[in-house]
């Protein structure tokens, strides 16, 4: 599985905006999970990719959410992006 692919899982199942929840189509965060894959290394902390999520998510849909937000959904892709990549050193 690709960095893609692990992130547009995790952000589709958080929703930020709920749009997912209110009938939007699946690709809706489709370009935020490009930008946030092409940005993340497993050399990242889940607080550091927190951080870039929150990042992208605001400049995409001009909002303010706290990278606390994401540190939850940045956990579950770090440790799916370190058992791809063989663990971390």
């Amino acid at each position: 599985m690709h960095f893609y692919e692990i992130v547009k899982k995790y952000i589709d199942e958080k929703d930020p905006e709920r749009l997912l929840a209110m009938g939007a189509p699946d690709d809706e965060y489709d370009i935020e999970s490009r930008k946030i894959a092409e940005r993340i290394t497993v050399q990242h902390s889940a607080e550091e990719i927190a951080g870039i999520i929150a990042e992208v998510i605001n400049k995409a849909f001009d909002c303010d959410d706290s990278p606390d937000l994401y540190v939850e959904v940045a956990q579950k892709i770090r440790k799916e992006l370190e058992s791809i990549e063989g663990g971390m050193e």
